[in-house]
């Protein structure tokens, strides 16, 4: 589906600027060939869906790489989060013992 769709984006690019070139032939050399203006127009139809695909890569990147600094920065929060509760932990852990009065093992 998405190969057939690219397809007739590629036909309808390669319709309009055809269009273009014909009229511009026109103007440019009134016995212009058009099997050239044919040639020319698929190149440059080519030529404006490699630099969308480069447009639409560049930007996806771009919003993975923000995604992946985010995500980097969430785990730093949650990683000190984390030792900080452990410190805690230890901290009331230590605090309960000393008021665990202690036992003589002694029989």
């Amino acid at each position: 589906m998405k190969k057939a769709f690219e397809f007739l984006l590629m036909l309808i690019i390669f319709y309009g600027v055809y269009a273009a070139f014909d009229k511009a032939a026109l103007v440019v050399a009134p016995n212009a060939n058009t099997v050239w203006i044919v040639i020319i127009a698929l190149v440059v139809a080519a030529g404006f869906l490699v630099l969308y695909s480069h447009i639409i890569s560049s930007n996806e990147k771009h919003k993975l790489n923000d995604k992946i600094h985010e995500l980097e920065g969430n785990l730093k929060t949650k990683d000190q989060e984390v030792k900080d509760a452990f410190k805690t932990k230890k901290a009331v852990e230590q605090e309960a013992e000393k008021t665990i009065p202690k036992e003589n093992t002694e029989i």
